[in-house]
């Protein structure tokens, strides 16, 4: 997921798997495609942004990358899994429509 960061130029990108739990960036213990979707959101830019800051806070208070660094994936056994964050309700149709998009945009690009 992509949010905006603290200024209008700059994003913050997280991933969430329920091994790894939140990251910010890339996650360093699942290794994801690549290849993302878009999901639209619906409700107002604060709500949204209450989403953001939740997502950071999880992924500050996240031990399961260091343990992973340190230990490998036999520490991540001993977690159970990571719940999923809360998201804004999505916009589905928005969504689909923006999906088709990306998929004719990179049958484009090949």
């Amino acid at each position: 997921m992509e949010g905006l960061g603290d200024t209008s130029d700059d994003t913050t990108a997280f991933t969430y798997t329920p091994i790894a739990g939140v990251e910010v960036g890339p996650s360093v213990v699942v290794q994801l495609d690549e290849r993302g979707s878009i999901v639209v959101f619906k409700g107002s830019h604060d709500d949204q942004r209450k989403c953001f800051d939740a997502w950071k806070l999880l992924a500050e208070e996240n031990g399961r990358p260091a343990s992973f660094h340190s230990e490998g994936v036999r520490a991540l056994a001993e977690f159970d899994l990571a719940p999923i964050p809360p998201l804004p309700e999505i916009d589905q149709d928005a969504t689909e429509h923006a999906n088709e998009i990306l998929a004719v945009s990179r049958r484009l690009m090949l």
